[in-house]
Order: structure tokens, then sequence, then C-alpha cells
């Protein structure tokens, strides 16, 4: 270990009387470590939460965090809130017309249907 090393060590030492680094500038996180964790499990347990709920059940553990800081944390581990586009559902014709494909293909052979995308 170089000298220099040693020397800020024990001047450290002598003014603060311990080794452990300042604390940074800035403002503290509104989240800590475990509830950040807490937050993307529950999360991925049940991917139809919302920010209000996952905030109603933190705030049982006196836990107080705004839904747009759950947000934020959320979209930062890349779970994105998006809706699943929504497609009409098969009317009567569609499924008649898909039993009437089904019964004239019913022989035909196992390499056919290779080459249909």
């Amino acid at each position: 270990m170089p000298f220099s090393t040693v020397q800020s060590f024990i001047k450290k030492w002598n003014i603060r009387g311990s080794l452990d680094t300042k604390p940074r500038s800035g403002r503290p996180r509104k989240i800590s470590a475990t509830t950040a964790r807490r937050i993307v499990r529950d999360t991925k347990k049940i991917p139809q939460v919302t920010s209000g709920e996952i905030q109603a059940a933190l705030e049982k553990d006196c836990v107080v965090v705004s839904r747009s800081t759950i947000r934020r944390h959320l979209n930062k581990n890349e779970l994105h809130g998006r809706v699943a586009r929504k497609k009409p559902l098969l009317c009567q014709c569609h499924k008649k017309a898909q039993l009437q494909y089904a019964r004239q293909h019913l022989d035909t052979p196992h390499s056919f249907w290779h080459t249909v995308i």
C-alpha cells in the first residue's frame, strides 16, 4: 500500500475519528433499496397492478411515496405501463370460414403444413 494512502487514512482518522466516507451532496433518495426491490417484485408478480395500489400497499407499511415516483422507478427497471391493443373478437362468419378451411384440409399430408406461414 502506498505511503500517501496510509497518510490519508491517518489524517482522516485524526480529523473525523473514523474512516467512513462522508455523505454525498444532493437530495437523499425517496425509496430505499429494499422498497425498490419490493415495488419491482410486486409488479412482476401481478402485472396488472396500478401505481395507486402499490402506493396503498406501501402506506400500510408506513412508506409514503407518490404514484409518479413509483412509475418512474418502474420505468427505470423497464416495466413500462402499456395497454394491449384491443382487437375485435371473431364473428360468426369468421368461425364458419375457419371450420370450412379445417374440414377442407383434413386429409392433407403433413409436409403441406410446413409451407404454410
